[in-house]
Parts: C-alpha cells; structure tokens; sequence
C-alpha cells in the first residue's frame, strides 16, 4: 500500500485524517476502503510497514562492514538522521 497516508496522517494527525479523505486520496469509495480495511489503525499498520522496510533497506545499500561497533552506530545514527531530513514527513508518521 503506497498511499501518501503518512502525509495525511502527519498534516491531520490520526483522529484528523478522516477515512473519506483517505479514501479520496487513494482514488476509491469510503466503503471500498473498509472492505479491506476495518479500522483506521488496520490502515495504517500496512503503511507503518512499507516505511519501516524501505528505511531497512536504505540501511542495508549504505552498510559498511569494515566498521568496528562504535563506529558503526555513530554512522547509522548519521544515516538515520540524514534519512529523516530527506523524508521528514514519513518520519513524522513513524512518530
């Protein structure tokens, strides 16, 4: 599922982002929506997901192995933040 979700749930908040919106957004009927999605919170776990694994993969291209621990965490660190300057909305769902 790559709805722009995370925009309207960063821009409204959870409660703010109505279900009609979303459904607008994603280009179908509110009652579409529920058929596949029951509740608001099984919306967006599906899109939780997606932007946990995109950040996992992102992670993973940048990883560098001749790293000893300290320095390995202070890279990923500088890494996340990076990440989330570039993509500071979907880090903002994540919170």
């Amino acid at each position: 599922m790559k709805l722009p979700l995370y925009f309207l749930m960063e821009t409204r908040g959870f409660h703010g982002a109505l279900t009609s919106r979303i459904a607008k957004t994603a280009g179908v009927v509110n009652g579409t929506l529920f058929q596949y999605f029951p509740t608001k919170e099984k919306l967006i776990l599906p899109a939780l997901i997606w932007i946990k694994e995109e950040l996992r993969e992102y992670f993973e291209k940048h990883l560098v192995e001749s790293l000893d621990a300290k320095q390995s965490i202070k890279f990923q660190i500088v890494i996340l933040l990076a990440r989330a300057l570039e993509h500071r909305t979907k880090f903002d769902f994540l919170q």
